[in-house]
């Protein structure tokens, strides 16, 4: 049993430290304790968290492998532990944070309210995306004219500042803000009073917006004209002392002119300092003089003007000194002013949006879990798991935000002081998340939060010698000495982040299966000149060392080198910052001829096969559209060696495009096909389009085409089978959705450093190691969440600024606090990307003179080492350090895990005898056929009966939702149709079900329910007045009338069934809607029965 002081149990794991096998051992030892002690379940009590799917798997597999090799050498406790896990999986608690969030969230269904049986939506942004669409698309309404004004108002701001005038970009951009969990917390407080939809004051948010943008007007408007008042009493006296003596200074970098600039409304000068403190000293203002002369007039001065310009010049400081910071804050306020006027809107949109899609947004779980909980006792939120969690394990904890930790951290102190052991694994060096919401100072002050000493794993079982000696020296000399580049503060923050940072070997005794990590490795740097002209002509040649000139076949440059040492494709990868750049060597490598993978890349609309799938449901949908129609005939004729049915390329080819892509659909389905097509989901029509062009899919896009379908399968759980909703999503969406492909492809891998994170390779290399230190600036400066402390501007609460280097304002403590963490962001993503290798790195950087630049300080280093010999300094500005004098390669590498491979023996024969594995070479798509038939609801109303109302199971479902997508006559067809498409009805049961209802709708043409005369509300809810709603079938609106009809396909039941009308009436009337009349239409004996509202008295 732990003593409290060391629980939780704190582990610091640098990179390579070996954390998932100290986290493996730890979980088996709790489980053993646990079920030693007499618990038949121990895996349902000991929760293990990790942030991605992967390292869960990895995890998963550890933990079984090691059972499965305990049980295999005789342990029987071991072998019941792991049968009892793989009979019980679902309570193998090892899961992600999100997905352990989002098995609470299922438990509180009562206190979600409307989101109790809710689907997750993973992506914020397009929800969001789709909310403001929405709110623009509803400005035609009149009651958003307010909003329309609002917006016409926004525009104008933005363009006046030089701004996009688009204004759904700009509103996309800045929605980005509501999920960060900064926003989240803050918002809850009386300061976020504005981003509520309903905070049960009553108050607009425009209407308040608006008496806070007069307030921030009259405030600067008032300091203007009264600093331009004070610069001008400067200003005149200074100019009549020059009448006097002539020896004022009046030059452009004069006090005059400073005052000057200050009456135009300039208050800084290009360094940011304010005009009115650097010409504070009114004895300057006056030439000192050298000669006698000159000195006696500068004597005179003093004397005599010198405490009038100061007194001045004193009250204008003193201003400025008072109100400065105020008018500064209310300016940069007022430059996102308009955005805050639309966020409710925004919420309204988003609220309906998720409401009426039944979802939660995945960025939300742990704020909305948070205000569920809010601090209830523990026992309650296990009594709502159903499971008792005894023992945590919290996997890297630098990556675990405020709200997701106060979540945890009521189990952790629970299990605390039942005495039962948790075990939290992390690295501040690592935490390269923090625009996620990640916060690594909960990780940083924990263990005197709790208490206890941290474990600091010095080990790294994962590089090279070579390789974890570089990066010590590197990362400690940043942390030891401050180059210039950083504040006191920010070095301080640095050196407490990375002065033990410091890693070393572990004993060879006990790393006997990495071997070839001892006296091994290899590590370039190659520093390149940067061209004062083209500040970017550099990355094209760092692109030319990496994989060879474009105009040489021979030439694959350092891809060459590193298959020459040994290296197989699949051992390089590749790391970049961005998108971009890794779409830079994508292209580089493809245009070189080499192989590549990346998640950029493995999306489906990179597979021809889905869009040769996508585009004939294009077709089918909308043959007419010639830009579908292009696509659809490229894409089947750009293939020459093929035929379709019995048409040649060639032919296809030669023909227009209307007729060569209905030649091509023909050939693909014959009629029947092209008939049934039109019946089918979703998912059948993709399924038989599939067939159509099965055999000429490659063998390497299966995996996309099965991901495909696997997407459209989803698709249909949320929208059903809306096709031209389908084709909307795929454009906007669906063609960018990645897949999961396999890590064994012979080929070199590009990922972002984020990407990463976790994993190492055998050989890495950093294109374009040059990431800046500071905070951008600009139009791609970032947004923060800050609350104005000057009385008069503080009640406006929460509002969103844009980072700036400018200073004095009210945010200057958060700006000064994100240039802190910026700089601390850069150098965990340089230490990330560094500490991934096995055995050899390469870095290509450029020479920069800027020392707030992650290039300039690598560069920095490797000179200092090639000076004092400990790195050697090569041709080209490269600089390497090679283990074994220079002479290391990685087949050396080989060698030795050859040999060690040769005397180590297979621990367990896990495949029986006589079992011979074959390989599924592809994914077949099979017609079902007889084999399988969907059970139709409409068998019900029309099989085996005559008449389709005869049987005693008869709702009236079909037929009402039928009637329900009606207006006039001519909407019956398509109406009939769509019920076939749904599923509703059989193909076979079309016909019947048509001329059914033409009959009963022809039947009443002389009333002109069904030809347009009025104007038609299907299933419009009434809102009554106790908040419940109330839904006719049909409402027809006249100039002097109106009509309700209630469908019924039972039997009579008149007295109901007229209470029912008359309620209808009723609330009709009370709307204000003309002449309410009622009719109850029994479709069965094609009865309508007049209700009247003077009934209502005679119903009970």
């Amino acid at each position: 049993m732990c003593k409290t002081k060391q629980n939780p149990k704190i582990i610091i794991a640098s990179a390579g430290a070996g954390k998932t096998h100290k986290l493996t051992e730890t979980y088996l030892k709790m489980l053993e304790k646990s079920y030693g002690a007499g618990n038949p379940h121990p895996h349902r009590n000991i929760l293990a968290v990790t942030f991605t799917n992967k390292a869960t798997d990895e995890m998963k597999e550890r933990i079984l492998e090691k059972l499965f090799l305990k049980a295999a050498k005789g342990d029987n406790d071991s072998e019941k532990l792991l049968k009892e896990i793989l009979h019980d999986y679902s309570g193998f608690n090892v899961s992600t944070i999100d997905r352990f969030f989002q098995l609470v969230m299922k438990t509180f269904a009562r206190e979600l309210g409307e989101y109790g049986s809710y689907d997750v939506e993973l992506d914020s942004e397009g929800a969001t995306i789709e909310a403001i669409d929405r709110m623009m698309d509803s400005l035609g309404d009149d009651q958003d004219k307010t909003l329309l004004k609002w917006l016409v108002d926004y525009s104008r701001s933005v363009i006046d500042e030089g701004r996009s005038w688009d204004v759904r970009k700009e509103l996309y951009r800045f929605s980005d803000l509501f999920y960060k969990e900064d926003f989240l917390i803050k918002k809850r407080g009386e300061a976020g009073s504005l981003y509520r939809v309903d905070d049960g004051s009553g108050k607009d948010p425009k209407t308040e917006i608006k008496k806070f943008l007069q307030d921030i007007s009259t405030i600067t408007t008032k300091f203007e004209n009264e600093a331009k008042v004070l610069a001008e009493d400067i200003i005149t006296e200074y100019d009549r002392v020059n009448g006097i003596i002539a020896k004022m200074r009046v030059d452009d970098r004069s006090a005059r002119n400073g005052f000057e600039k200050i009456i135009h409304g300039i208050y800084e000068n290009s360094g940011g300092k304010l005009y009115c403190d650097s010409f504070h000293n009114a004895s300057k203002w006056c030439y000192a003089g050298t000669n006698k002369q000159e000195k006696e007039i500068y004597q005179y001065y003093k004397d005599t003007y010198l405490d009038d310009l100061q007194k001045l010049s004193d009250n204008l400081k003193s201003y400025f000194d008072n109100h400065f910071i105020t008018y500064n804050t209310a300016k940069t306020i007022r430059k996102n002013i308009y955005l805050l006027g639309l966020t409710t809107d925004i919420f309204k949109e988003l609220d309906k949006y998720l409401k009426e899609n039944n979802l939660v947004l995945l960025s939300s779980t742990a704020d909305i879990l948070n205000r569920i909980i809010d601090r209830s006792d523990t026992p309650f939120i296990y009594e709502r798991i159903g499971n008792r969690i005894d023992h945590i394990l919290l996997d890297e904890f630098q990556d675990t935000s405020k709200l997701q930790w106060q979540n945890f951290e009521p189990l952790i102190d629970n299990n605390i002081a039942n005495s039962n052991d948790n075990l939290i694994v992390g690295d501040v060096k690592q935490s390269i998340y923090r625009f996620r919401g990640s916060d690594s100072s909960l990780l940083r002050n924990l263990p005197e939060v709790k208490g206890v000493t941290p474990e600091d794993i010095k080990e790294n079982w994962r590089s090279a010698d070579t390789i974890v000696g570089f990066n010590s020296k590197f990362f400690h000399s940043i942390a030891e000495k401050n180059d210039g580049s950083m504040k006191p503060e920010i070095f301080e923050e640095a050196n407490k982040v990375y002065k033990d940072c410091y890693q070393k070997m572990p004993n060879r005794n006990i790393n006997k299966g990495n071997l070839n990590r001892y006296d091994a490795g290899a590590v370039k740097v190659r520093v390149f000149e940067v061209d004062k002209e083209d500040k970017k002509a550099w990355m094209q040649e760092a692109l030319d060392a990496l994989a060879g000139k474009a105009d040489d076949v021979n030439d694959l440059g350092e891809i060459a080198r590193l298959t020459d040492d040994g290296y197989e494709l699949r051992d390089i990868t590749i790391l970049v910052r961005t998108n971009n750049e890794g779409k830079m060597v994508v292209d580089k490598m493809i245009s070189k001829g080499i192989n590549v993978v990346t998640e950029e890349v493995l999306v489906l609309g990179y597979s021809r096969a889905v869009l040769k799938i996508v585009s004939l449901l294009k077709y089918r949908d909308n043959p007419d559209d010639q830009v579908n129609q292009l696509m659809l005939k490229t894409l089947f004729t750009e293939n020459q060696e093929s035929n379709i049915g019995d048409l040649t390329i060639k032919e296809l080819a030669e023909m227009p495009l209307k007729e060569g892509c209905e030649a091509i659909f023909t050939a693909l389905f014959n009629e029947d096909q092209r008939d049934n097509l039109k019946a089918l989901s979703l998912y059948e029509s993709c399924e038989v389009m599939l067939r159509s062009i099965y055999y000429e899919i490659p063998e390497y896009e299966i995996e996309f085409v099965q991901a495909f379908l696997g997407e459209v399968n989803r698709f249909m759980t949320r929208n059903g089978s809306d096709l031209p909703a389908f084709l909307e999503w795929w454009e906007e969406s669906g063609q960018n959705v990645k897949i999961n492909s396999s890590a064994d492809q012979t080929a070199v891998r590009v990922m972002t450093i984020h990407k990463a994170k976790g994993p190492g390779f055998k050989a890495v290399m950093i294109p374009f190691f040059k990431e800046k230190t500071t905070v951008k600036t600009g139009l791609f400066a970032p947004y923060l969440w800050c609350i104005p402390k000057e009385k008069k501007l503080k009640e406006i609460g929460l509002v969103p600024v844009r980072y700036t280097t400018k200073g004095y304002t009210d945010f200057d403590e958060e700006f000064e606090k994100e240039k802190k963490e910026t700089h601390i962001d850069t150098l965990n993503i340089a230490y990330v990307a560094m500490t991934r290798a096995y055995f050899e790195m390469v870095i290509y950087s450029p020479d920069l003179s800027e020392e707030e630049n992650m290039a300039y300080k690598l560069s920095s280093f490797v000179r200092k080492q090639a000076e004092s010999g400990k790195m050697k300094e090569c041709s080209d500005g490269c600089f390497e350090l090679r283990a074994n004098n220079g002479n290391w390669r990685y087949y050396k590498a080989l060698e030795i895990a050859s040999e060690q491979e040769k005397g180590r023996q297979e621990k367990i024969e896990v495949i029986g005898k006589g079992i011979t594995p074959h390989k599924v070479k592809s994914f077949r798509s099979i017609p079902i056929g007889d084999r399988l038939e969907q059970s139709f609801r409409s068998r019900d109303f029309f099989e085996f009966e005559k008449d389709p109302l005869e049987s005693p199971r008869i709702k009236g479902l079909v037929l009402h939702d039928i009637l329900s997508e009606i207006r006039t006559i001519d909407d019956l067809q398509k109406a009939v149709n769509r019920a076939v498409i749904q599923g509703d009805l059989k193909v076979s049961e079309r016909e019947e079900a048509k001329n059914f209802l033409a009959k009963r709708i022809k039947s009443v043409a002389d009333r002109h329910w069904f030809d347009g005369t009025y104007d038609t509300l299907n299933e419009q809810e009434i809102l009554i007045k106790n908040g419940e709603t109330q839904r006719p079938d049909r409402i027809l609106i006249g100039e002097n009338e109106t009509i309700v009809i209630d469908y019924k396909f039972g039997k009579h039941d008149d007295a109901k069934y007229r209470k029912q009308v008359c309620d209808y009436m009723k609330n009709l009337e009370q709307i204000g809607l003309p002449g309410v009349t009622g009719y109850i239409w029994y479709f069965k004996d094609n009865d309508i029965v007049q209700v009247n509202l003077n009934e209502e008295k005679t119903l009970f």
